[in-house]
């Protein structure tokens, strides 16, 4: 019993540490500029906040080719 409490508290223990990890998100644009920020979530809601800065800083600007991209 007392094993199968320790080994039950390992996996639960390694399931949930394993979820999240750091992820840097990088925009660069034409002239030069690089930005970056990190987030420790997982990897596909990292995804979705790289993209909505992106929208939130240079959507709207249509001169300048910024892309953000996940590191």
């Amino acid at each position: 019993m007392k094993t199968s409490t320790v080994i039950l508290a390992f996996l639960i223990l390694i399931l949930s540490s394993s979820c999240k990890k750091e992820y840097t998100c990088v925009c660069s644009n034409s002239t030069g500029t690089t930005e970056a920020f990190t987030v420790k979530t997982t990897k596909s809601k990292a995804e979705k906040q790289c993209n909505a800065h992106y929208q939130e800083h240079y959507g709207t600007v249509t001169f300048d080719q910024t892309t953000c991209e996940l590191k």
